[in-house]
């Protein structure tokens, strides 16, 4: 996620990324949701996410990583439809 945000919001698609990703993010469920509030909204650790979420430090990082890529998956849909769209 860190790496195509950053090559993302250098692009004039920047805004059509964020609508995407918090469209996206909505779409999640809600453990999903807090985690990576947690991880990326305020930089907390596994252990720590861990504590909060009741879960292994194993299973936030599977969490953390299944929803990674649902996003991905999610934006790269939703980019594909606009380009649909607009060709």
């Amino acid at each position: 996620i860190e790496s195509a945000w950053a090559e993302m919001i250098h692009d004039d698609e920047g805004e059509e990324i964020l609508w995407a990703l918090r469209a996206c993010m909505g779409k999640l469920a809600p453990r999903a949701q807090q985690a990576l509030k947690m991880r990326y909204g305020q930089e907390l650790g596994r252990e720590r996410i861990a504590e909060e979420l009741d879960l292994s430090q194993d299973g936030v990082k599977s969490l953390l990583q299944r929803s990674r890529a649902w996003l991905r998956e999610c934006i790269e849909r939703r980019a594909d439809d606009q380009s649909a769209q607009e060709g």
